[in-house]
């Protein structure tokens, strides 16, 4: 499990202006987590979605809908991979400057 918590997950989302009343933040504090703990292949975004609707108990499209949402309202719209993945490395390198630089696998 990463050392970085979930208030610093919230903040990050909050300081990319993503607003906890809206169910897209929950769902990227759900996916983010898991993949900076290594549960998923944060590359391959659907099996992010895919862990994020078996925790909450919702269908991947309400995920990914959901996530777009949020990050289409914030200064810099990017794609919801795209988001994910800066936030797992900026969260990371900001914990650990001297942090590995994870290549993702290719498969699964």
């Amino acid at each position: 499990m990463s050392s970085i918590s979930n208030k610093t997950i919230g903040e990050y989302l909050e300081s990319q202006g993503i607003r906890h009343s809206n169910i897209g933040f929950k769902y990227l504090m759900l996916g983010i987590r898991v993949s900076l703990d290594g549960k998923v292949n944060y590359a391959r975004i659907n099996s992010v979605y895919e862990e994020i609707g078996r925790q909450a108990g919702v269908t991947v499209g309400q995920v990914d809908c959901a996530i777009r949402s949020v990050i289409r309202k914030t200064e810099n719209p990017v794609s919801n991979k795209e988001f994910l993945i800066r936030a797992v490395d900026t969260l990371t390198w900001s914990h650990d400057a001297d942090a590995s630089i994870p290549l993702p696998s290719q498969s699964g």
